[in-house]
């Protein structure tokens, strides 16, 4: 799978591509206690939204 989005604050697009699973969250608060998980492993992940950057 491929997704077309755009950067919160720079406006740019991006495309990111070879997707196989995406994770989909909704809320107030940054979370990145998944990534925290992630780290170490032989996984390939990008934190990508508010767990990247909170939004103001």
């Amino acid at each position: 799978m491929e997704f077309d989005l755009q950067h919160i604050v720079s406006g740019d697009p991006m495309l990111i591509e070879g997707i196989d699973t995406l994770v989909l969250t909704q809320g107030g608060d940054p979370n990145d206690e998944l990534a925290d998980k992630f780290e170490g492993s032989d996984r390939e992940f990008y934190m990508i939204g508010d767990c990247q950057m909170a939004r103001t």
